[in-house]
């Protein structure tokens, strides 16, 4: 029994011994921000910041894959934006209905992540300069799109996918904790996952093992996008614009 405990206690030691800096640093912040602020601790406080977090969340989950490949994704703040924009056009303009638009909106982030990802794999151009390349195409398409001006719409059940709440718990950070926790089983209990982190510790060797390069980079930057694209609809729901 002592040694299961121990064995499932490891990671969380590991951790704390290799980020306590970074952990030491948040504490002491947030001990300042506790004594010298008067609504730093409080419930509305707290919830808006998770709330926040949610959305830099989302990205950061694709973007640590592509980082554990050894590259890159600089495609997703504007791609969020390009996301938000169509799917709130897909059911204020095209008169669809509000899933749909959800649907579109991650549907386009998955697109242009596979995009990625196929331009990455196929051509040896190195991922900063495709997803930058991405990042400039995207952002112009959503200005095209808006006429430079946001999209707005009234559409209570639509800003309710981003503003609303489970209880005290804000949805972003519903679906932010289900993403970690997929996230997590993800890379350390599948098979895929392993493949991530052999393809990005030495791409010659895990060729040779016999994993598919292509495929692993291709899916890499296609949950990136399709992260992005999620962003980017959540965003679009809280602001009640695109």
């Amino acid at each position: 029994m002592n040694n299961k405990s121990n064995k499932m206690l490891r990671p969380v030691r590991e951790y704390f011994k290799q980020n306590w800096g970074i952990l030491a640093a948040l504490l002491i912040m947030c001990l300042f921000f506790s004594v010298f602020g008067n609504n730093f601790l409080t419930q509305t406080n707290v919830v808006n910041l998770l709330r926040t977090c949610a959305t830099n969340c989302y990205l950061a989950i694709g973007v640590q894959m592509a980082i554990i490949l050894a590259g890159i994704d600089l495609t997703g703040g504007a791609l969020a934006a390009l996301t938000g924009v169509v799917c709130v056009m897909t059911f204020e303009n095209a008169g669809l209905p509000i899933w749909m638009g959800i649907v579109v909106g991650v549907l386009i982030g998955i697109v242009v992540g596979m995009a990625n990802g196929i331009i990455i794999t196929y051509t040896g151009i190195h991922p900063f300069v495709v997803t930058l390349a991405m990042q400039s195409i995207c952002r112009g398409a959503a200005y095209l799109l808006a006429n430079g001006s946001p999209v707005t719409t009234t559409n209570r059940s639509f800003s309710a996918f981003g503003s609303g709440s489970l209880g005290v718990v804000p949805l972003p950070v519903v679906y932010m904790m289900i993403f970690l926790i997929l996230d997590f089983f993800l890379l350390n209990k599948t098979r895929t996952g392993r493949h991530i982190y052999a393809v990005g510790g030495n791409e010659t060797s895990a060729r040779f093992s016999g994993i598919n390069i292509n495929k692993i980079k291709i899916l890499v930057w296609t949950i990136s996008g399709a992260m992005a694209g999620f962003c980017g609809v959540v965003l679009a729901a809280r602001l009640s614009s695109g």
